[in-house]
Formats: structure tokens, C-alpha cells, sequence
């Protein structure tokens, strides 16, 4: 986890049994805003990247395997960082990022040369203030294309692969005011990736439904508590459907809608 105030990054180690110990932390660079781990150089251990909010960067820390990492490596991205993600964009079998960036409306897409070394940014263009991302193969032609969330726009940007990293231009969707958080998933069980986000400023989610051309024509909408800022799938009552659990940001609680679609 990324602390900003402090400019440090923690992690707790799994004890085995559901419980951790005391957060061991590390100084990085100046406001982190995000984090993931992912194996970048296939060592088998999960190293880190880190999203700068203010400095338009991000680092890669490669996990040394003794609960040290080594010095990290920053490469340029677009203005305002928000979001990171890992998938292979190229079709190489190594994990590229993309990086969502709210401060000039694009995300960036870094390739992986194979030992974690990563090119120069491609940036595409967004809707505006990108925020949140979600990742699928929403076409259906083997490639993995993206999902962004701009919640300045009150928008969805459907960003279709060529399958060597190179997005077509941005296709929107309307959802409700100021959405904050996506999921992608196949919630009504006919093959297609669809969509869910979270809009805090309606007090809503909208699904998005997919088809096997990428287009999401189909919407529903349903209430949430105060200030939904993040929305998640899973199959919380182990019955083969994918269900959403909502966090409430204002009301300071969590909401799961069971899915009852027929399989």
C-alpha cells in the first residue's frame, strides 16, 4: 500500500493463516498515488510498480526475493498519474503496463523488452480525467483491450488492441456523474465481457453490456449508498455468477448485489 503524506510504500507479510505481521515500509519517491505487483523480469518474484501523482512518473522496484528491493527505475508517463495496470498488450507473453494519467487525458502504454526493462510511452488519448481501468479481450479477437473510466467526462473509453499494442481511437459511453471505479467481467453469462462502474457523484452503478464486437449498446443502472468509489466482481455465494460488492465512500459501509441472472 502507498502512503502519500509520508512518501513511503508498506507491506505486510501473510503470516498462512489470514493474519499479517507488522507492515514493513519502504521510502519512495514523492506522493505515491498507486501500486501493483506484477513478475516484470520471470523470476518468479513479484516485483513493484508505483504511480507518482505530481511528478508524472512511475517506478519499477524489482523484488530482490529477501524482502528488499533494488533502486527503482522511473520512466515517464503522462501528466497526473491516477491508475496502473499490467497485461500483455503485444501478444509477447511478457507483462506490459498502462497508466491512466488525469492531469492531460490520455494513458500511457509501456512495453516489456523481457527482463523488466520497459520503452518509451505511447499515449491515447481519453476522455477526460481518466481515473480508473479495466482490462478484457471485449472483441473477441485475441488481443487485450482497455476500459478507462473518465470521470471528468462522465464516460467510459473503449480502446480496441491491434494486437501490437496500438489502440484505435476511443469509442464512449455515457454512464452516471463522476464515475470512479470499473469492472469487467461476463455478468449475464452470453460469452461477452461487459461492464460495470461505480459513479459517486449519482449514488449509482452502471452495468454496461457486451457484445462479441466490442459495443456496449445495452445499459442498466442500479442505487447504491452515498459516494460508491470502488466496485468489485466475485462469486460471493458460490452459485457460478459473478456478484459486485460496492464500497460506500460517504456512508461509510459496503453494499453486494447477488446476481440473479439465469444461467
Amino acid at each position: 500500500m502507498t502512503n502519500q503524506h509520508d512518501n513511503t510504500l508498506g507491506i505486510l507479510i501473510n503470516k498462512g493463516d489470514g493474519t499479517f505481521q507488522t507492515s514493513k515500509t519502504y521510502t519512495i519517491g514523492q506522493n505515491p498515488i498507486g501500486v501493483i505487483a506484477v513478475d516484470l523480469n520471470s523470476d518468479n518474484r513479484s516485483d513493484l510498480v508505483v504511480a507518482y501523482i505530481y511528478n508524472s512518473s512511475i517506478s519499477v522496484l524489482f523484488n530482490n526475493g529477501n524482502m528488499t528491493f533494488g533502486t527503482a527505475m522511473n520512466y515517464a508517463v503522462g501528466a497526473t498519474p491516477s491508475f496502473i495496470l499490467s497485461a500483455d498488450f503485444n501478444n509477447d507473453k511478457k507483462p506490459d503496463l498502462a497508466v491512466s494519467n488525469q492531469g492531460n487525458s490520455t494513458v500511457s502504454v509501456l512495453l516489456n523488452n523481457g527482463n523488466g526493462i520497459f520503452g518509451a510511452k505511447m499515449d491515447y488519448t481519453t476522455g477526460r480525467s481518466p481515473v480508473s481501468m479495466a482490462i478484457g479481450d471485449f472483441n473477441k479477437d485475441g488481443n487485450i483491450d482497455l476500459a478507462v473510466v473518465n470521470s471528468g467526462q462522465n464516460t467510459v473509453s473503449i480502446l480496441i488492441n491491434n494486437g501490437k499494442a496500438a489502440f484505435s481511437s476511443a469509442v464512449f459511453y455515457n454512464v452516471d456523474k463522476t464515475p470512479q471505479s470499473i469492472s469487467a467481467a461476463d455478468f449475464n453469462h452470453d460469452g461477452n465481457i461487459d461492464l460495470v462502474v461505480a459513479n459517486s457523484g449519482s449514488n449509482t452503478i452502471t452495468v454496461l453490456f457486451g457484445d462479441t464486437n466490442g459495443v456496449f449498446a445495452s445499459r442498466a443502472t442500479y442505487k447504491t449508498n452515498s459516494y460508491p468509489d470502488n466496485v468489485l466482481s466475485g462469486d460471493w455465494n458460490n452459485d457460478g455468477k459473478l456478484d459486485l460488492v460496492v464500497t460506500n465512500g460517504k456512508s461509510n459501509n459496503v453494499i453486494v448485489f447477488q446476481n440473479i441472472c439465469k444461467k
